[in-house]
């Protein structure tokens, strides 16, 4: 036997798991409002109670504590009562940007000269230890495993710090090592630090350079009736341009499901059934007096129907026909407007009998929302017949397919909030398939509805919010200072600003209009970490002469902290031109922002050939920008809510 309990209640409640508290927000559901005196007990799957607390004046409750056992929450006040499951995913928050590394009290920047080794060659490393905020932390042994592509640990050693924490070693790689990614993994006190990776391959270094870029006025974005060419530069490491040398571009062209993966994650554009897929090579070109040349692109693709990538190869040969190859990508579009669909699940598959829900959204080429009305929307069902087939000696089972509508409807999108669609499912394939009937395209997309585990911490059934769009008014702040931050929700309401890291820092109160609102919170001195973060819940009212539901949202942005005054000015003065075995005399200047010279300072300088540099494309070490990263709280906060 089944059932489905419910609730009458006016308490919304929402819970935010930090690592060491958990802290609970109750608003009315009706005026969204904030509720005092609201009894709050957690229990776990035994019903014993782990704590009871109470809400205050701003409807906010806090308790300290892990309660990694905890499985549900009960609010109380007057005649509500409201339960809130906490064993189940938390909110789906993955479309906000986030650090990607993880949070660590103690970091150590691990550079070298360069990332890319022959088998026998010696590997140099440095590296300097610091706390979260990139300040001088005290000295402690770290330990380090060298680690081949197999997996297999050769090497181990100890490291241990010199003036200013500062680490230095060096390891000689045998003669026959295993060609790939290696990787050196660090601890310290049992905390795993960031791992360092290098290549080692048989490699010739490169002896010539080639710049590929765009020609003036034509962009990122294409139109697909537009001429694309590609404008090249060549020059000889050496300096001399590359004049003469031949130049070509191998063209791939692919579809573009995802087309703005940071701003609209998850969203697919185009037909998912048309898997248009086209390669082939320019006419050869040569480079001029000034190492420069145009390769023009002949437009294979202005009849497409879904956007695409196309991406260019270009080679530049020298005389001995080794090519320098460097790669540039466009999208194509087949119009100004496309529709995107995203599937609230993961894997592109839904539970069977239940409910697939999507999210529509139209943007233009600059990423924007625009409204569209009347799109057409069908649900299409695959229908499949199994067999079996003997075949090499063994049998094989295989189906056919048909397709067929179910379901047909219209569907208008906003610039404001994507539109909602729910479709009930039992098993098998489907397809979603909508068409924009002013451009004549269609987007689709396909997913199967079937058996799926039960698995709490999956996040496969993790609720996905509306968003707050969240904007600071600047990049980066110094202890003191006021951030600006503005709030847009998606309609007028009331609710919360929160600064977080791995606990809360500030809780706001704020009430907000539908055309936003700014707010001020000043800049705490003892912020001084990189896993920062605001973040917004709106509550929209529910209105009982309209049956409008409640209706929250959810916004999160990086708050990122000014550490210029700490990056140091180094110059370095060195001859143009040098002979090969002979000693240089090199003049390093260095200085504060400010313009002061450091009191003590250690340098540490590399002369690598640009030639193997350029083969794996490697970036100038960066310890500054390496200590002032976002990063990710270890754990983020969980999100839990029930209105």
């Amino acid at each position: 036997m089944s059932c489905t309990w419910f609730t009458i209640s006016d308490i919304g409640l929402h819970a935010r798991r930090y690592q060491n508290r958990l802290q609970f927000q109750s608003q009315s559901l009706e005026t969204a409002q904030p509720l005092k005196n609201v009894e709050i007990q957690g229990y776990d799957s035994d019903g014993n109670v782990l704590f009871e607390t109470k809400t205050d004046s701003n409807g906010l409750a806090g308790q300290a504590g892990v309660f990694e056992n905890i499985a549900y929450i009960i609010a109380k006040s007057g005649d509500s009562i409201s339960f809130l499951p906490m064993n189940v995913p938390a909110m789906d928050l993955s479309e906000f940007r986030t650090g990607i590394e993880p949070f660590r009290p103690v970091e150590l920047y691990v550079y070298g000269p360069r990332n890319l080794y022959r088998p026998g060659e010696t590997v140099t490393l440095d590296g300097l230890l610091r706390n979260q905020d990139g300040e001088m932390t005290a000295s402690i042994p770290v330990s380090g495993s060298i680690i081949q592509p197999d997996g297999r640990v050769v090497h181990e050693f100890t490291w241990k710090g010199r003036s200013l924490n500062h680490y230095h070693y060096e390891y000689t790689l045998p003669s026959d090592a295993v060609t790939g990614q290696w990787q050196i993994a660090f601890k310290r006190a049992g905390a795993n630090l960031k791992e360092y990776r290098f290549i080692v391959s048989d490699f010739l270094p490169e002896r010539m350079k080639l710049d590929v870029k765009s020609p003036e006025g034509q962009g990122e974005i294409l139109d697909r009736k537009d001429l694309v060419s590609i404008e090249l530069k060549g020059d000889y490491l050496y300096g001399a341009p590359a004049s003469g040398c031949k130049a070509d571009a191998a063209i791939r062209l692919k579809p573009a499901r995802e087309l703005f993966k940071e701003k609209w994650p998850g969203y697919e554009f185009g037909d998912a059934a048309d898997t248009y897929s086209q390669s082939f090579k320019t006419d050869p070109v040569f480079l001029d007096a000034d190492g420069k040349t145009r390769v023009t692109i002949e437009n294979e693709w202005e009849d497409i129907d879904i956007p695409l990538w196309l991406t260019a190869d270009t080679s530049l040969y020298d005389a001995g026909g080794r090519p320098v190859v460097r790669t540039k990508s466009w999208q194509i579009w087949p119009a100004d407007t496309l529709v995107g669909i995203r599937l609230l699940a993961e894997n592109n598959q839904v539970s069977g009998n239940s409910t697939a829900r999507f999210e529509i959204i139209a943007v233009n080429k600059d990423g924007k929302k625009t409204p569209i009305d009347g799109l057409e929307a069908v649900i299409i069902k695959e229908h499949r017949e199994y067999y079996w087939e003997y075949r090499n000696e063994r049998w094989q089972w295989h189906h056919t397919s048909q397709f067929y509508p179910i379901d047909r409807f219209a569907i208008n999108v906003d610039a404001m909030t994507p539109a909602a669609v729910s479709i009930p499912v039992d098993w098998g394939g489907y397809r979603l398939e909508i068409r924009n009937k002013e451009t004549g395209l269609v987007s689709s997309q396909a997913f199967w509805a079937g058996w799926l585990p039960e698995d709490p911490s999956s996040g496969r059934h993790a609720n996905r919010p509306d968003r707050v769009d969240l904007s600071l008014d600047k990049p980066y702040y110094r202890a003191g200072d006021t951030a600006k931050i503005t709030v847009t929700p998606p309609e007028s309401g009331s609710g919360y600003l929160f600064v977080e890291s791995d606990t809360n820092l500030a809780t706001v109160p704020v009430t907000v209009p539908a055309e936003g609102k700014t707010f001020e919170i000043e800049i705490d001195p003892s912020w001084n970490r990189h896993d920062l973060y605001v973040s917004a819940l709106i509550l929209r009212q529910g209105k009982r002469l309209t049956h409008t539901l409640p209706k929250r949202s959810i916004g999160l942005i990086p708050l990122r902290l000014d550490r210029s005054d700490r990056k140091l000015a180094v110059e370095i003065d060195a001859p143009d031109t040098i002979e090969p075995n002979q000693p240089i005399d090199v003049f390093v200047r260095i200085s504060h922002a400010d313009g002061s010279t450091p009191q003590t300072a250690w340098v540490t300088l590399a002369a690598v050939d640009v030639g193997i540099l350029n083969l794996s494309r490697f970036n100038t070490p960066d310890p500054h920008a390496f200590f002032s990263r976002t990063v990710n709280t270890a754990p983020r906060p969980a999100t839990f809510t029930r209105t």
